[in-house]
């Protein structure tokens, strides 16, 4: 079922490819510092994504089929398990030398889409890379778990992890939505006086969800996800809810005392404005970070990797900060 599952994929990526190059001969590129490998993956994404549907749970079965074994696969130890009631998978090098710390890794995908299979190619790399084992729960979503379903799944994964590894040996992260969840964890931590991660890796971070304008409207010509997939996928999850609420958009919590964070977005995605709105918060209210701006990239270009030398080479920075923070 996987190798047919692969056939089709990169069946519809090579279609991809056909159309970049003829749009290319007629002068149309969609940017112009990009590869023809580039454009073609952010075309495939964008048309197999399900962002054009009304329906976020038919999103979530697109999203689902879209993903790719890992090559990576053998490198790691792959175990189903449940943390604080919820379901995920564990990743973790194959061989440690004694043991590893934990990344505890929140999935992207608006709140409604994405799981510990769609990102086990992420997860993976990321093992690798900051020589650690990550967890990557599944945690209800949208639109048939909204909010405040995801947050009390993050907060209660997490404290099963404080009861297992001490907290210096614990760094959080997530992308797009998962990076939002992540912070909230943080903030709640601080809030109930439990101990803190090490840190949190926060991956083109969707930290605001009132966003209107800016690179929400001129950088749809170049992103994967669109203005109106992400409308649909927000009101799916919020059912109501706020959306300026600090544990939906954590651009408006309190950041002071969050443990050091790595930053990163894509110069070419949709939610470049409010990350960049985000870091100056951290550096007014003197968060430890850093932060990098991927040049010419989508949303979340990690799941590039398998084809582009440039998003394998993200992992090195990530890694990095890991394993700094864990000492």
């Amino acid at each position: 079922m996987a190798m047919n599952q692969a056939v089709r994929t990169l069946r519809r990526i090579g279609g991809r490819f056909a159309r970049t190059v003829v749009s290319r001969m007629l002068g149309r590129r969609m940017h112009p510092s990009w590869s023809v490998a580039q454009e073609t993956l952010v075309r495939a994404m964008r048309s197999d994504s399900g962002q054009g549907s009304e329906d976020p749970v038919r999103a979530r079965r697109a999203a689902e089929q879209l993903a790719l074994p890992s090559l990576l696969r053998r490198k790691v130890d792959i175990e189903k398990r449940t943390e604080g009631g919820v379901p995920g998978r564990w990743f973790a090098p194959k061989e440690p030398a004694g043991p590893l710390p934990v990344l505890l890794w929140f999935h992207g995908g608006g709140y409604v889409i994405g799981s510990s299979r769609t990102h086990a190619d992420l997860a993976i790399r990321l093992a690798l890379a900051g020589h650690c084992r990550v967890f990557v729960p599944d945690y209800r979503r949208g639109p048939e778990d909204p909010y405040p379903a995801a947050v009390e799944d993050a907060d209660a994964v997490y404290e099963a992890l404080l009861g297992q590894v001490d907290a210096d040996r614990i760094v959080v992260g997530g992308d797009s939505a998962g990076g939002a969840l992540a912070l909230v964890v943080c903030a709640h931590a601080r809030e109930a006086d439990r101990d803190m991660p090490a840190g949190a890796v926060l991956l083109s971070p969707w930290v605001d969800l009132t966003a209107t304008g800016g690179s929400l409207i001129h950088n749809e010509k170049y992103d994967w996800i669109t203005l109106r997939g992400i409308e649909v996928w927000g009101e799916a999850y919020l059912a109501g809810a706020d959306p300026s609420n600090p544990d939906i958009s954590p651009i408006y919590a309190n950041l002071r005392e969050l443990p050091p964070l790595f930053v990163e977005a894509g110069e070419c995605e949709l939610f470049i404005d409010q990350v960049r709105e985000f870091v100056g918060k951290l550096r007014d209210q003197r968060v430890a970070h850093e932060y990098h701006e991927w040049d010419c990239m989508v949303h979340d270009g990690y799941f590039l990797a398998p084809f582009l030398k440039q998003s394998r080479d993200r992992f090195e920075g990530i890694g990095r900060f890991v394993k700094q923070r864990v000492g």
